[in-house]
């Protein structure tokens, strides 16, 4: 063999072998919030469905978003709603959160503002920096009477489950 054909043989063999140890990182992910990181929706989506259905209320959260904004899947906000209440009702803040949000907005449940409040609450007092933004935005146009407020903040309390803050002095901003 001359010069030319052992270089380009083992060249080739070189990057042969790059190509087979980076394929299977690159094609299989089990960590479905790196699979959501890299951009593998529905990847990701796949690894979170069966954590869900077994009670992780993180996944129950991640597929909630997946079906709210149509990650992988196509788009249903009925489906994020009921898998943001499986993870609000054990206590996650962001499910909390995006719960409010669709009680605020009326988005697939009447719309009702002592329940927003409700997960508002429950999200800012477990350390949720945009929920008390939330919170004064309903209080400030005046969807709420004071006495609401109070039934809101009741309400919440069996889905508060690592709260951050005292029940009765949430963060205000």
């Amino acid at each position: 063999m001359n010069y030319f054909n052992i270089y380009f043989f083992t060249r080739f063999r070189f990057v042969l072998l790059i190509l087979i140890i980076s394929l299977p990182v690159s094609c299989t992910e089990d960590n479905p919030e790196q699979a959501f990181r890299n951009g593998n929706y529905i990847r990701a989506f796949e690894l979170w469905k069966p954590l869900a259905e077994n009670g992780d209320m993180n996944a129950a959260y991640y597929l909630g978003l997946h079906y709210y904004l149509g990650l992988g899947v196509k788009n249903n906000h009925a489906l994020a709603r009921q898998w943001y209440e499986k993870a609000a009702e054990k206590g996650h803040p962001s499910a909390q959160l995006s719960l409010g949000t669709m009680y605020q907005d009326g988005d697939t449940v009447t719309q009702n503002f002592v329940t927003a409040y409700m997960w508002y609450y429950a999200s800012a007092i477990q350390g949720n920096e945009i929920a008390p933004k939330k919170m004064n935005i309903l209080r400030r146009e005046m969807k709420l009477f004071p006495n609401q407020v109070n039934q809101a903040e009741e309400l919440a309390s069996p889905y508060i489950m690592n709260p951050k803050f005292e029940m009765n002095e949430p963060p205000v901003l």
